[in-house]
């Protein structure tokens, strides 16, 4: 069964994100925060996808969609990792590696698949 964030667990990540690191915080448009957490939930019933291709769609979704004054790349990227750690699945990568890949998708360089086979990739199962 996998486990899904919800949007009070998106604004705790953002509320940490900003107290540890800084940045302009407040939501720039709360309804693009809900479009897309429905992305994922609209892929999941939609599109049979495996854990990876979830967890990047968090990531890409939140940082295409940019609901966030400041911070998107990094509550993207939380947001994936946490599903992740969620699911029993350890990303194992460099910081250099993850900064690089999530740079790209906001750059739109990269698609949430090359996201999904990225974090694949890096992936050690903890079970």
């Amino acid at each position: 069964m996998i486990i899904f964030l919800t949007q009070q667990d998106i604004l705790r990540l953002y509320s940490l994100s900003m107290s540890r690191f800084g940045g302009r915080e407040g939501i720039r448009d709360h309804n693009l925060l809900i479009s897309a957490l429905a992305q994922v939930q609209i892929l999941y019933h939609y599109a049979q996808p495996d854990v990876y291709q979830l967890g990047a769609a968090y990531a890409y979704f939140i940082i295409k969609n940019h609901p966030f004054l400041d911070g998107n790349k990094r509550i993207g990227l939380l947001s994936a990792l946490v599903f992740f750690e969620q699911n029993n699945i350890k990303i194992n990568c460099s910081d250099k590696e993850l900064y690089g890949i999530i740079v790209q998708i906001a750059d739109s360089k990269s698609s949430v698949k090359e996201l999904a086979q990225f974090f694949e990739s890096c992936a050690a199962d903890k079970n």
